[in-house]
């Protein structure tokens, strides 16, 4: 694979971030009382405003359905909310609030042997651990969730989070089928799942080279993510294509998507960091290795407060690559053993043979000249 490909599709969560498992609710039961009828609404008030990106409503909605839940003693659907809660605290990058939601939510389908809350909590502990770079516990959470899993939306979900695992070990082979899989089951009411999976498959043919297919997927998921009107999750398929049109070397068409990417963006640093991460890319490519500097430094700075350890690690490659142009070898060095320690906590093997032939060789990182 070319290295400026593989740099483009490393950069961050340039695929979909991890889609939060819904929790879907048992069959239906005759209401036990006009509380439980409530806090039903309330729960689904807080899906809803979820799905918009109003977390502190969804929070409130959600805190008012779990006080009625825990006065009736309903423990299934306590951890229901708590579900619903870790998913809401993992959108806004609170991962020890989300993490702690999803134990509780596992410790209380353990307890009411609820087994599709069980799938749901090592869904989300999956998504987690991607999240935080634990590629190994995210396997593991996730594989458990298809062992338990029978919603075909939550086997969807969690099928293609393991697609976008294994895309970032550089598994493409793996991947790839586990991305044909989630597209081979009927997406045609979850186009969240369908806009996600076809962005991961695009991703994974811009990283083996194959411009054709990665264009042709990343057009048809934003088309499809298009219908949820979520300016969030068309920031991500517009930053893939972002990403695709530096391969392409149409730097007009791919500052333009950037644009609109940042513009969608606003206020989640996460995404930020990945926009200027590439913005970066872009730069140093146009030989302009000054803004190139500054676009990284952005980035780095971005991933460091959002606990984003992958895009961290993936950024300190970016900036040895601009050091080496600025010749600048012993911050270079630096850098370059930076991203090797991340990687290694990782358990990114890959990444980790790569970075110490280059430092034992003096060479530079992933030329973007190519």
């Amino acid at each position: 694979m070319h290295p400026t490909l593989r740099t483009l599709c490393l950069i961050g969560f340039l695929c979909m971030a991890p889609v939060i498992a819904q929790e879907v609710p048992a069959p239906p039961k005759p209401l036990q009382s006009s509380e439980k009828a409530q806090a039903g609404l309330l729960r689904l008030k807080g899906i809803e405003q979820l799905r918009k990106g109003l977390y502190p409503q969804a929070l409130q909605y959600l805190d008012q359905a779990l006080a009625v839940y825990t006065q009736l003693g309903d423990k299934r659907s306590q951890g229901s909310i708590y579900g619903l809660k870790g998913g809401v605290y993992l959108a806004q990058q609170n991962y020890p609030q989300a993490l702690a939601a999803q134990q509780k939510r596992l410790a209380l389908a353990l307890e009411t042997q609820d087994q599709m809350g069980k799938a749901n909590a090592y869904a989300n502990l999956g998504n987690i651990a991607y999240a935080l770079g634990d590629y190994p516990k995210a396997i593991g959470d996730l594989e458990q969730a298809l062992i338990l899993g029978k919603d075909q939306d939550l086997i969807a979900t969690v099928t293609i989070n393991l697609g976008s695992v294994y895309r970032n070990l550089e598994d493409y082979p793996k991947a790839l089928d586990l991305l044909q899989k989630a597209l081979n089951l009927d997406l045609s009411k979850n186009p969240s799942a369908q806009g996600t999976a076809k962005g991961q498959l695009g991703m994974v043919y811009l990283a083996q080279g194959d411009l054709p297919n990665a264009q042709k997927y990343l057009e048809q998921s934003l088309q499809i993510l298009q219908i949820l009107k979520t300016p969030t999750i068309e920031a991500v398929a517009y930053r893939n294509l972002g990403a695709l049109h530096i391969a392409q070397g149409d730097w007009a068409k791919a500052q333009e998507v950037l644009a609109k990417s940042r513009l969608q963006s606003q206020g989640d640093l996460r995404a930020e960091g990945q926009i200027w991460g590439l913005l970066g890319i872009l730069a140093a490519k146009q030989g302009d290795y000054a803004k190139a500097l500054e676009y990284q430094t952005k980035s780095l700075q971005m991933a460091q407060v959002s606990g984003h350890r992958w895009a961290e690690a993936q950024t300190q490659v970016q900036l040895a690559q601009v050091y080496t142009q600025l010749q600048r070898p012993s911050e270079q060095q630096q850098a370059l053993a930076l991203a090797l320690k991340l990687y290694t906590t990782m358990g990114m093997t890959k990444h980790v043979q790569r970075l110490k032939e280059q430092l034992t060789s003096g060479a530079a990182p992933l030329q973007e000249n190519g």
